[in-house]
């Protein structure tokens, strides 16, 4: 019911001699791959590089465009497009959620699966090309691409790109289909295996994140409407964007491994930006080490984590997400500032409160460790080092010591892994905040080592989080030059950082400080920033309440127009006059409904949370020769979904009031 809009198509551009001029080219590569920053700069250096030969792009007798690869056709050279428009027509598109194209040839492949989707615009569309060179040609001479949607169109060159974006779109409401010609086939043989495998670890990460979203939702929208009012107290995180420019930055994880080089921190925390996790302060205060900035996104209650450390509290900065806790922000900080992660829900209704109508987040990936590179990298900080973010079950440790979870460890002696909690401290966390009940279980498969020649053990939610690190590494080095370095020295290889241990990063670049000190610089900012007035917050939940309970009054007047519809459908018929009035107004008011949820984000935040489950444990419709029937089974889902989202706007009103109160 609340789709995203659709764009309107960008015109057609004019190939001259069939090639895009390279302004167009390069616009085309930014619509349709997004944010793979690396793979962008490749596209582009392509796009001038001399052809070596090995790929050929012919123009077709029937029109369009076919690849040679090594003198071998990948598609018919007569009419690509007649023979790409028939294996499409070969595929069972019905109830497709997600189409995974491997191989877009001369570009007649992903043309005629697009054409065949056309009336399925709910259906995502990926098309993976393991060779860039067949890719840059693709989209230096396909005419049509222009008129592709791509808000539902995405190219990649990086099975590691296209598993992270199927992580964020797929849901299981519909079947995932894999297309690959025969040519691509025979072409690329065993090594379509590793293709394969980030598509079924895309499918287990999108899981993932759909259990922790209708996991914690309810939990996010719940503090963010209780801190939203501490914008008014704490400066944003943003006060400080920049203000390192060029200062290295050390981000302390939690991981085992940092046992071995934590002391190597005591001697540079003047010179060097330090910005830890929640779990690992506790270490480093142990280790006589005072970070910079101590971040925590926790949504449950972890206050624990600090117990014992009031005092040196009162000397540190928290840097806390809106959705943390509302605990967090009572812990006795010498001063706090608060940040907001990039969810367009929460940032929709951040905004609501800025006077300028602008609010600006902090990719925080999947991890608060994520977060603090993202919050680094913000700072202007270079080089950003990692320590402590072993990504794995080094030694079967899963935590350094002197972090709250440091007697917690991998237990492989079962049929399942599973992580052994001897004081029960995650399960306790969860009870403080009714969060739920703690899985131990793991699964578990080797992946590459820190050193590069061997493997350690990891699982799937520590693998997200080495994908994001690779994914935003490559961004921050092609845009900003950043060096990257990971010196955990041990725990799992994250591509694109440099692996050398910690004494070796500093050495090379932290040289005594001059100027003004660090933590005097936070201090000035956290100072002199301005703070948004409390009633620019109030303002935020009041607009929340008002189009929260427009909602629910529509809702019920939907409800209403849906009854007396089954009504009529029950008395008169399928075809009779009355239940299509009644049937016309119900639709009238459920396209209202759509506008009303994208318009208020934290509704639409609780509607979803319901309607994956709803949605997902439904079967679909099956057919009847009987109208009546066929009509009282689509009818009795759009009350079920009406009923659903009834519950999420009574749910967020009293929170909301709850919140007020």
């Amino acid at each position: 019911m609340i789709d995203p809009d659709v764009s309107p198509a960008t015109p057609p551009t004019e190939l001259t001699e069939g090639v895009r001029s390279e302004e167009a080219y390069m616009e085309l590569v930014h619509r349709f791959m997004g944010k793979q920053a690396a793979a962008i700069d490749e596209m582009r250096d392509l796009y001038h590089a001399a052809s070596s030969g090995e790929v050929e792009f012919v123009a077709a007798r029937q029109g369009g465009w076919a690849v040679k690869l090594a003198g071998r056709a990948l598609e018919s050279t007569y009419d690509p497009r007649g023979c790409a428009e028939e294996l499409v027509a070969e595929q069972n598109l019905e109830d497709a959620a997600l189409v995974v194209l491997i191989g877009a040839g001369g570009g007649a492949m992903p043309l005629a699966l697009c054409q065949a989707l056309e009336e399925s615009p709910a259906t995502q569309i990926i098309v993976l090309e393991p060779d860039q060179r067949i890719l840059c040609g693709v989209f230096k001479h396909t005419e049509e691409l222009e008129e592709l949607n791509d808000e539902r169109v995405a190219f990649f060159s990086s099975p590691q790109s296209m598993m992270l974006h199927i992580s964020r779109v797929f849901r299981r409401r519909g079947r995932l289909l894999v297309v690959c010609p025969p040519s691509y086939r025979r072409v690329y043989g065993a090594g379509l295996r590793a293709i394969f495998k980030a598509i079924e670890d895309g499918v287990v990460l999108a899981d993932v994140n759909k259990n922790t979203h209708s996991t914690r939702a309810q939990q996010w929208v719940r503090n963010l409407l209780r801190n939203i009012r501490r914008r008014s107290e704490h400066p944003s995180l943003f006060a400080l964007e920049g203000r390192f420019s060029d200062v290295p930055a050390v981000v302390v994880a939690a991981g085992p491994s940092l046992d071995r080089n934590i002391h190597e921190l005591r001697r540079v925390q003047d010179d060097v930006l330090i910005i830890c996790v929640n779990t690992s302060l506790k270490a480093l205060l142990r280790a006589g080490v005072r970070p910079h900035l101590v971040m925590s996104l926790e949504s449950l209650n972890v206050s624990s984590h600090f117990k014992g450390d009031e005092d040196a509290l009162r000397g540190l900065t928290l840097v806390l997400d809106e959705t943390c806790h509302p605990s967090l922000f009572e812990l006795p900080a010498e001063r706090v500032y608060t940040f907001l992660e990039s969810s367009p829900a929460f940032l929709a209704f951040a905004e609501r409160a800025m006077s300028d109508g602008e609010s600006r987040g902090v990719c925080v990936g999947g991890s608060i460790a994520n977060a603090a590179f993202s919050c680094a990298n913000m700072l202007g900080c270079d080089p950003i080092i990692l320590i402590g973010q072993d990504l794995a079950y080094t030694n079967n440790q899963v935590y350094a010591s002197g972090t709250v979870f440091e007697d917690i460890t991998l237990d492989t002696s079962g049929e399942v892994p599973r992580l052994d909690d001897p004081t029960g401290i995650k399960q306790q966390i969860l009870d403080d905040t009714d969060g739920g009940v703690y899985y131990a279980e793991r699964s578990l498969f080797p992946v590459r080592s820190w050193d590069g020649e061997g493997t350690v053990l990891t699982s799937m939610d520590f693998n997200l989080f080495r994908f994001w690190f690779q994914e935003a590494g490559a961004q921050v080095k092609g845009t900003q030059g950043v060096t990257l370095i990971n010196a955990t020295e041990g725990g799992s290889y994250i591509e694109g950082f440099e692996h050398i241990p910690l004494a070796e990063a500093l050495a090379r670049h932290a040289t005594p400080r001059e100027g003004e000190a660090l933590e005097a610089i936070i201090d000035t900012r956290h100072t002199s920033a301005a703070l948004l007035p409390v009633s620019n917050c109030d303002r935020a939940v009041d607009s929340a309440r008002r189009d929260c309970e427009q909602l629910k009054a529509g809702v019920e007047r939907a409800v209403e127009l849906l009854d007396e519809a089954v009504e009529r459908l029950e008395l008169e018929g399928a075809e009779s006059e009355a239940f299509f009035r009644r049937l016309l107004a119900f639709e009238q008011v459920e396209q209202t409904l759509g506008e009303l949820g994208r318009d208020n984000s934290l509704v639409e935040a609780c509607i979803h949370q319901r309607l994956n489950t709803i949605l997902d444990s439904r079967n679909p419709l099956k057919e009847s020769d009987d109208p009546e029937e066929q009509w009282a089974l689509h009818l009795g889902q759009s009350r079920e979904v009406l009923e659903a989202i009834l519950t999420g706007a009574e749910s967020l009103l009293s929170e909301i009031e709850e919140a007020s109160a």
